[in-house]
């Protein structure tokens, strides 16, 4: 049997949101998805990637839309990658040579680089819907990604 998430990461990859912040966007969470097995709250010193799973379909660049092509995004990822977590460094984009970090790109269904998460497991739900999410962003003071993880 197939586990889905929803891990909710800050937009900034480095933010820690404060205590209380994360525990009353938890809090919010867990009214939102009653039915869910886990609402967690994780953070960790490096920088980590959280991807979408089998719901990944492309990687676009955030200036041109152009595709990014899989095997140039994952040499970057090796290449990004240290001690179990991520520089984040700016890097040419092959399509119109704009400079963006791995976490300025446009991913479908959306991925996100960062040290803090707050993760649904199993949440029950079909997905969040705009107002829950901008409930959600606005108790956390910062902007959000909602990354639905199939594993």
């Amino acid at each position: 049997m197939s586990d889905d998430y929803i891990v909710v990461v800050p937009r900034n990859p480095r933010c820690i949101p404060a205590p209380e912040v994360q525990r009353r966007v938890a809090e919010i969470l867990g009214r939102l998805v009653p039915e869910a097995a886990d609402v967690l709250v994780k953070e960790s010193d490096e920088v980590r990637f959280f991807d979408c799973g089998e719901n990944f379909e492309r990687i676009a660049c955030p200036r041109c839309a152009g595709e990014i092509n899989l095997e140039w995004w994952h040499e970057r990822m090796d290449q990004d990658g240290v001690a179990g977590g991520f520089r984040l460094d700016t890097y040419a984009l092959p399509c119109c040579g704009v400079s963006a970090t791995l976490n300025d790109l446009n991913y479908e269904w959306p991925q996100a680089f960062g040290r803090f998460r707050w993760e649904i497991r199993n949440p029950d739900i079909g997905d969040l819907t705009s107002a829950d999410r901008a409930a959600l962003a606005a108790a956390a003071g910062v902007q959000l990604v909602f990354v639905r993880r199939r594993l």
